[in-house]
């Protein structure tokens, strides 16, 4: 099954600094509802664990994330990979851009995601609807971090 979903975030920091914490282990995990794992093994890799709920399906995935095509601070694709064991695997391919705005950044992504095994046998609605609000609520707590980071900066 593949699906497409794309969003546009605005973010309440500087492209720098978005760039920067985006690229950030520790920020990403702290950010990644489920998350246990996120981990630069190269400059350009990582490697994830994370539990998720897709439907009635809840699992530990496994994976890796790469990106190419990087042109610091305004953007990268990615390709990341994992593994939920019995349930099933997904791939997600996705385009990222960061663009100065005021005193702000707007984030911009298109992605694509193939789901197999298991996974695949819930609908591409609801992976669609699960998909969307994994990025929904990553970009919330992205803000938050960003925020809080500012405020003790200044």
């Amino acid at each position: 099954m593949t699906i497409e979903f794309c969003g546009e975030y605005r973010i309440p920091a500087r492209r720098q600094q978005v760039w920067d914490a985006i690229n950030d282990p520790a920020v990403l995990q702290a950010c990644i509802a489920g998350c246990s794992r996120m981990e630069k093994i190269s400059d350009t890799e990582m490697v994830v664990t994370m539990v998720a709920t897709i439907g009635p399906f809840l699992a530990t995935f496994k994976g890796d994330v790469v990106q190419s095509n990087i042109s610091a601070p305004t953007g990268y694709a990615l390709t990341a990979r994992a593994h939920g064991g019995g349930v099933g695997f997904g791939k997600i391919e996705a385009q990222v851009a960061l663009a100065e705005d005021q005193d702000g950044t707007v984030l911009k992504f298109s992605a694509t995601a193939e789901i197999g095994g298991k996974l695949a046998s819930v609908g591409n609605w609801l992976v669609q609807i699960a998909a969307q609000k994994t990025a929904d609520d990553f970009f919330a707590a992205f803000n938050r971090h960003l925020s809080a980071t500012r405020v003790k900066q200044v």
